[in-house]
């Protein structure tokens, strides 16, 4: 008999040792970026392997196919049975929650499995709410990024009725567990922690949802999956599969498990499809190719200061800028760009052209004026917000990792991306427009503007935006209108 206890891993025994050598090579990955490395994610030993427990379906479904019997032991922590206080007028049954209620139950019929998502959809009510239909306690939710800590402090208490102050954190110095509690991955992940805290937790909790589940080849990430002991263990991402490299997919399905609940575009009932345009500036630019693999990303950055300092290009971009917000007093604007600098230059002559616009930077020059350091205010960033959802302000600048996961501007209806469009990274491009599809009063339309070159003597540029506009054209559902350059 091959027995698999189920804790933080999968202790395996009385394994042939065939089904051993396939599940060392299952368990090994090729990660290519951003740093190439092979991660070897089991331990061997003369009467037993461990493995992730994301594994668990795989390999029991596996097993019994070939005649083995298998007996599982669950180890997990169960937690206890807690009565969370929630607002009156929440109603959990499937039919009232829509798609969301759909996912919900769909959700909990699995103890391990990845909700995908896209943005804006309601991934953390969905959260919420199966917090609730479980009815166990302690609960804790995983993320990366301090306002998104903020984001599911602020859903549990409008969807679940906690108070704040009744939410545990586990973030930095503060380690404060609590029937509902938020932590932070990089405190939970770093070397400090896992010495001389992860003991603490590991076995505290009965539910851990792991946000933005794409990232869990970075350490910090999938050694706090690999400590923790849940009887539930989720992941949550808006990325969809097609963007992650096949290793690093095969990476998170160990850890976390399989797609067990997906929500398409067209699932989500008012949900805005934007308006896609390749705007053409007529302009050509210098692409040499690189001679060795190193030289790539300096060819690339070389290109995009080349588009950040043609006056002629900005000029173009200003003046859509413009139009756009003459044509209607309700259209408000994302302008992102790939250097700081670029979205500092904008910034400047947009204020001479009497625009007033948000710039959440925090920049020092060096002694010819130009940036040496910059780094995004967070605190102002959150008050760019408000002056932009009250209709103070229209325009707001910065770079795509400005408008990543957890950025929530729901007044914005129109993205202008202004570096060189790249044809093989998709997945900015598709996430910072859906960040835009949230519903807002007076919304009505969404419209997002890629700023298209041409390139000599590689036709890089070209062949991108071609890439891309096939690709628009496919994951929009409509066709990309091209706009002429300026006469």
């Amino acid at each position: 008999m091959i027995t698999i206890t189920v804790s933080n891993k999968l202790e395996i025994t009385g394994l042939p040792a065939e089904w051993v050598n396939w599940l060392q090579k299952v368990c090994t990955y090729d990660i290519l970026s951003p740093n190439p490395e092979i991660i070897k994610l089991y331990d061997l030993e003369p009467s037993r392997i461990v493995v992730p427990r994301g594994l668990e379906s795989l390999i029991v479904n596996s097993l019994k196919e070939k005649g083995y019997i298998v007996e599982i032991v669950d180890a997990t922590e169960r937690g206890e049975e807690n009565n969370f206080t929630v607002q009156p007028h929440i109603n959990y049954t499937s039919e009232d929650w829509g798609y969301q209620g759909v996912a919900i139950d769909n959700l909990l019929k699995h103890r391990t499995g990845r909700l995908e998502a896209p943005t804006a959809s309601g991934k953390t009510c969905i959260a919420c709410v199966a917090i609730a239909k479980l009815g166990v306690a302690p609960v804790l939710f995983l993320t990366m990024r301090d306002n998104l800590l903020d984001q599911f402090k602020e859903e549990v208490t409008n969807v679940l009725g906690i108070p704040k102050k009744e939410i545990g954190v586990i973030k930095g110095r503060k380690l404060d567990i609590k029937p509902v509690t938020v932590g932070s991955l990089p405190t939970i992940g770093s070397k400090n922690f896992m010495k001389n805290k992860i003991d603490q937790i590991k076995d505290k909790f009965a539910v851990v949802f792991f946000d933005e589940c794409h990232r869990s080849k970075a350490i910090t990430y999938r050694e706090s999956i690999l400590q923790l002991n849940p009887s539930r263990l989720y992941g949550v991402s808006a990325t969809p599969e097609e963007f992650v490299h096949q290793d690093t997919l095969r990476l998170m399905e160990a850890l976390l498990g399989p797609i067990v609940v997906r929500i398409q575009e067209s699932d989500i009932p008012g949900r805005i499809t934007p308006s896609v345009y390749l705007r053409q500036t007529g302009l050509t630019f210098l692409f040499e190719k690189p001679h060795k693999p190193w030289e790539q990303h300096i060819k690339r950055l070389n290109v995009h200061r080349n588009l950040m300092d043609c006056n002629d290009r900005n000029n173009i971009i200003i003046n859509d800028v413009e139009k756009i917000l003459l044509n209607d007093s309700k259209n408000q604007i994302l302008i992102c760009t790939i250097l700081v600098e670029h979205a500092y230059i904008l910034y400047q002559m947009l204020k001479k052209r009497g625009i007033e616009c948000c710039f959440p930077y925090k920049i020092t020059k060096d002694p010819f004026g130009d940036i040496d350091k910059s780094k995004l205010d967070a605190k102002q960033q959150k008050e760019d917000i408000k002056l932009l959802e009250t209709g103070k302000k229209r325009v707001l600048l910065g770079t795509y990792n400005a408008f990543q996961e957890g950025f929530n501007c729901k007044s914005l209806n129109t993205v202008m991306f202004v570096g060189a469009v790249s044809g093989k990274n998709h997945v900015r491009n598709y996430q910072v427009p859906g960040r835009c599809t949230r519903k807002f009063q007076g919304k009505e339309n969404v419209y997002v503007i890629y700023y298209t070159d041409s390139s000599f003597p590689e036709t890089k540029l070209q062949d991108w935006a071609e890439d891309f506009r096939q690709y628009c054209t496919n994951k929009w559902k409509k066709n990309v209108e091209i706009i002429p350059p300026p006469t």
